[in-house]
């Protein structure tokens, strides 16, 4: 076997033990998220996650919401307010990866220890992404199972590196670190392959002395390759592949003359090699599947106690139910034993409630029924002498009919008189109402008139007041005729001897004048008396119009209603009477009916008085029979309090 075959197979062994420990890690991401899915509020989500079943690697179990918010499995756990946790390469890379997003290692700010996180996004029923769900593992494992690997007694170094150059786990102590400015820029072309590597002349050419960094620049360039260099002095076989599941590399650097020396008996003992390390890595992963399948087994055992115990509100995981193994059968098994033992103890519940109402109810029937046939007993003794009483009674009641029948007949006679008597009053009645109505009508009339007539002669009388205009008007002219005198006056005065004959004419002008307004005076006086006159006439006559319309038409009025009522009133009367008759005339025939009846009653109570003694016998069977059924409906009780105390044990 060729030297890079070799290293290949050493690689892919060693690749196997990372891709094995990735895939379980993968599992619980996705076991995880499945038991997250269904749940929505906060303490079913915290709940949920402190029942998930992990291994120690796992330092946190977090699931971050399209909101922001983040819970975790660890009540302490606090992220900063400030932080948007939808921009963390966590969260958003799980979003845009259809399965398990795997993030680079980085050291945890907690704990300290190397970690990578594993997320996937959560969708609800309809695929609507509504949060991411992540775990925080520790790669200590990762460097145990690397520093086990033993292909050269030890003096072979394995590492593997990360998608960004950085050393996730190293045989060998010591830090291999990927400096940003790599020291080494006359790197040549790098010999690769991608299955196998089909140039034997790729090792044996030395490419130069390399640092950690130009190795690892290297090794970045291709997912799987082979090349042979110096770093420290030491020449070195370098072989490296990708990690399947990861963007990982697992690196074989093993010191060229010991491959040299020592591939043959490598190549001899290489299938022990590969058994063994596949032996070891079956046994992890079983070892890993055995401690999983305990854990289950172990919490399965614990609900199958509780249900033991009388606990059936205990619920399987719903991830374990699902399942289509053995496990899931087991589950399933135990989750229809549960949902049939509530279903059970629920109906006997139910079942047991309603008997005791039973009981119950019967025990009353029964001692209501004692009290009731000892009663009867009692009853049907007295009913015995009763009857005797009767028979004498029926004769008296059948005589007391007669007289009866007889003043009903007189009630009908006197009814009828009184029927005769509201015709009359009904007569009458009408009589008062059409001649208060006839009365209206012409109270009415002459009302109309009346104040018709008075208001044209009130209209005539204020006519004094345009005397009292006229006579203001010939007092103003009495004034001016006077200012006129006294001006005559005073110009017959100048006018000398020429004016005598004027002035006399203006003496007599003043006289007339003052006469004149004496006069006015005077007609003003009379019209003030006049107008006061008409004014009082035409308030008194309002005063009476409306007497007559207030009080006059209204007595009218209230005569036709009260005609009207007294002739509704001798109607309802009369209906009343009719009706009376009637009442008394079915008594009279329901008279004859009980005379009849009270005959067959006799006979009736002559029969049955010759029943009592039987009824007296079977009463007092029926309170046999009874006093046996409550001392059956006791047994019952007792039984029915026994199941009660058993299902008291159960928790539905």
């Amino acid at each position: 076997m060729k030297v890079e075959k070799q290293l290949q197979v050493d690689s892919i062994s060693g690749a196997s033990l990372v891709n094995d420990w990735v895939d379980y890690k993968l599992k619980e991401t996705e076991i995880a998220s499945e038991m997250i899915k269904p749940l929505e509020d906060e303490d079913s989500v915290r709940r949920q996650l402190n029942n998930i079943i992990i291994d120690d690697d796992v330092i946190l179990i977090y699931v971050g919401y399209e909101n922001n918010t983040l819970i975790a499995n660890k009540a302490d756990y606090q992220v900063d307010e400030s932080i948007d946790i939808r921009q963390m390469e966590w969260y958003k890379d799980a979003l845009t990866n259809e399965g398990i997003y795997l993030s680079d290692p980085y050291d945890d700010v907690v704990t300290g220890k190397e970690v990578v996180t594993f997320s996937k996004k959560l969708t609800d029923e309809n695929g609507k992404i509504v949060g991411v769900i992540a775990l925080d593992v520790s790669l200590e494992d990762v460097h145990t199972h690397i520093k086990e690997i033993n292909l050269y007694d030890g003096k072979e170094d394995i590492f593997v590196v990360g998608n960004a150059g950085q050393i996730i786990a190293n045989k060998k102590e010591g830090d291999r670190s990927k400096d940003a400015s790599a020291e080494n820029d006359e790197v040549d072309a790098i010999s690769s392959v991608t299955v196998t590597i089909k140039e034997e002349d790729n090792i044996k050419e030395n490419v130069g002395e390399l640092t950690d960094t130009a190795i690892l620049d290297k090794i970045s360039k291709s997912a799987t390759g082979a090349f042979r260099a110096k770093h420290d002095g030491a020449e070195l076989i370098y072989y490296y592949r990708l990690i399947p599941g990861t963007a990982w590399k697992i690196v074989i650097e093993v010191p060229y003359e010991i491959v040299e020396n020592e591939i043959k008996p490598i190549i001899k003992d290489l299938s022990v090699f590969i058994l063994i390390v596949s032996a070891i890595s079956l046994g992890v992963v079983a070892f890993m599947v055995l401690v999983l399948m305990k854990r289950i087994l172990l919490r399965l055992a614990e609900k199958v106690n509780q249900i033991a115990e009388g606990d059936l509100t205990v619920s399987v995981d719903r991830m374990l139910v699902n399942s289509t193994d053995v496990i899931g059968t087991t589950a399933k098994a135990i989750e229809g034993m549960k949902e049939q033992l509530a279903f059970i103890v629920n109906g006997l519940k139910m079942s047991l409630v309603q008997l005791n109402d039973v009981v119950t109810e019967v025990k009353d029937s029964t001692v209501e029924l004692q009290d009731q046939s000892e009663e009867t007993s009692a009853t049907v003794e007295e009913l015995s002498a009763g009857m005797e009483e009767s028979s004498a009674t029926t004769e008296e009641v059948s005589a007391s009919m007669i007289t009866v029948r007889d003043n009903l007949n007189n009630i009908v006679t006197i009814t009828e008189n009184s029927m005769q008597m509201i015709d009359g009053i009904s007569v009458k009645a009408e009589r008062i109402k059409d001649e208060a109505k006839e009365a209206t009508f012409k109270a009415n009339a002459i009302y109309q008139e009346s104040k018709t007539e008075l208001d044209k002669a009130i209209r005539k009388a204020k006519m004094v007041e345009d005397i009292k205009s006229l006579a203001d008007a010939i007092r103003e002219i009495a004034n001016t005729t006077n200012l006129l005198s006294l001006n005559a006056s005073i110009e017959a005065a100048r006018a000398g001897e020429h004016g005598k004959g004027f002035a006399v004419v203006a003496d007599e002008i003043k006289t007339l004048a003052e006469q004149s307004k004496a006069t006015v005076e005077q007609i003003q006086n009379k019209i003030v008396t006049v107008v006061e006159a008409v004014e009082n006439l035409a308030e008194r006559s309002n005063q009476l119009i409306e007497f007559i319309d207030d009080q006059v038409i209204n007595d009218y009025k209230h005569m036709v209603s009260i005609g009207e009522s007294y002739s509704k009133d001798a109607n309802d009367i009369r209906a009343d009477v009719e009706a009376l008759v009637k009442v008394i005339e079915e008594l009279a025939a329901s008279g004859e009916q009980i005379t009849t009846a009270i005959t067959e009653i006799s006979t009736t109570i002559s029969e049955s008085a010759a029943g009592t003694d039987q009824i007296a016998q079977q009463s007092a069977i029926i309170v046999q029979r009874v006093n046996t059924i409550n001392d059956s409906m006791k047994v019952l009780s007792e039984r029915n309090e026994a199941i009660e105390q058993i299902i008291s044990k159960f928790t539905v």
